[in-house]
């Protein structure tokens, strides 16, 4: 079973090519899901005033076609099981006219506030709505080329606009920060992208953007926090505007 919403895209959400820009797609996802679990049971807050949060993993998206400003778009969503006591799943799907315009799978895992840890998602009773796990054209595991295959390609800052209540980047904002940093980025498209969420970036952080060009359109990129740890791990497959 799917919860569903329906929602217009804004004008201010859409890039200079005259579509939905990829992270404004995520936010409607997520914005689904923040919908979904608060009419289902516990909502985000109560999860957090029971001292627990889903911190999001890993995120794949497959994008159909283009949406524009004041298309009317249904979004779906359901959780969905992965098969492993540390980390649940939820799928996401944005329609216009019925026909699919973007899907995609998250993984969460369930963070123990107090511990800074992660725990069993079975820890906390849930009664949100599920279905089957979407089969989309990422593969389940992102294999990143060799280290000297990346080159620097910038550094930006985590501006404080950009973070979320625990005053770290939000994750949705990670889709732009990369597509910025594709060659010629007003001339390609992602058509299909994968997120890994390694490591928090507070405001006031520095990232340094590595990329790797695979060729075909096909971009790897790793952000780095000052302290040298990886931030972000993204593949991401774009094609001519």
């Amino acid at each position: 079973m799917k919860y569903t919403r329906t929602f217009t895209v804004h004008s201010h959400d859409i890039s200079a090519a005259g579509y939905l820009r990829p992270t404004a797609v995520l936010r409607e996802m997520q914005e689904t899901a923040e919908y979904a679990t608060a009419a289902d049971g516990p909502s985000m807050d109560e999860l957090r005033a029971r001292g627990y949060a889903y911190v999001v993993a890993r995120m794949t998206v497959s994008l159909y076609g283009d949406l524009f400003a004041g298309d009317t778009v249904e979004g779906e969503t359901w959780a969905a099981d992965l098969g492993g006591p540390l980390t649940c799943g939820r799928c996401y799907r944005l329609l216009r006219d019925g026909a699919p315009m973007a899907e995609a799978v998250a993984s969460f895992a369930l963070l123990d506030l107090a511990a800074r840890r992660p725990v069993r998602v079975s820890s906390v009773p849930v009664n949100y709505r599920t279905d089957e796990l979407l089969e989309l054209d990422l593969p389940a595991r992102l294999t990143l080329p060799p280290r000297e295959r990346f080159s620097l390609v910038g550094e930006r800052p985590v501006y404080y606009s950009e973070t979320d209540r625990n005053g770290h980047m939000n994750n949705t904002r990670y889709a732009d920060l990369v597509c910025d940093f594709l060659p010629a980025p007003q001339t390609r498209r992602p058509v299909r992208f994968s997120l890994s969420y390694l490591s928090e970036a507070a405001a006031g952080e520095t990232l340094k953007v590595y990329r790797a060009d695979a060729g075909d359109g096909v971009f790897f990129f790793r952000t780095v926090r000052r302290d040298g740890k990886t931030n972000l791990e993204a593949e991401i497959v774009t094609e001519e505007n």
